[in-house]
């Protein structure tokens, strides 16, 4: 009976060994397909950082307009990239699989299961930040300015809200960015071990 009892725990042990071997298995292919996605997702999150930048500044052109008396075609320029804004889509194919599939919990490290949510609230804030920004109004004021802005007082104001929002969103897209980089540097650390 002894021996018996051993047998069934001996095979108990090695089932539970194989198991946890495969799920460690597992779970180095997904943080490795993450540190993947999280590099395209920066690299994404640049480019549209740059675009929104690049907006911003031209907004700030059309307020600067009649204080530097810039000729038509550079507004009709500067209108131009005002308009050339990025929302962030991020390259989270893995990621959200695995937190749909529940696989998310084949990653031992507690913090970076949580970091891994986090990001992904980041990313919602981000998203719901850009949309704060009503292209509509920007880009039928901007076309307002190209043909009848006069530097006063009222337009500045009028024009002052997008790029208040575009600041804002530019802060959060900047916050997702410092995020996927600590990202990329943990996952890189536990992928190379």
């Amino acid at each position: 009976m002894l021996v018996i009892v051993a047998g069934v725990l001996i095979a108990l042990s090695a089932e539970a060994w194989w198991e946890d071997r495969s799920d460690r298995e597992i779970e180095a292919e997904i943080l490795a397909d993450l540190l993947e996605d999280f590099r395209a997702s920066r690299d994404v999150l640049l480019t549209d950082i740059e675009r929104n930048e690049g907006s911003l500044e031209a907004s700030r052109g059309i307020l600067d307009y009649r204080a530097t008396e810039l000729p038509a075609d550079s507004l009709a320029t500067l209108t131009w990239r005002s308009w050339g804004t990025s929302r962030f889509d991020p390259v989270a194919g893995v990621l959200t699989s695995i937190v749909s599939s529940g696989q998310v919990n084949l990653i031992e490290d507690a913090e970076l299961r949580r970091d891994l949510a986090s990001w992904l609230n980041n990313v919602e804030e981000a998203r719901l930040t850009f949309q704060a920004v009503d292209r509509h109004f920007a880009i039928s004021k901007a076309l307002h300015f190209q043909f009848q802005y006069d530097g006063s007082p009222k337009e500045q104001i009028y024009l002052a809200g997008p790029i208040g929002r575009m600041e804002a969103v530019l802060r959060r897209q900047r916050a997702v960015l410092a995020h996927t980089e600590r990202l990329i540097a943990n996952l890189g650390q536990v992928v190379v071990q």
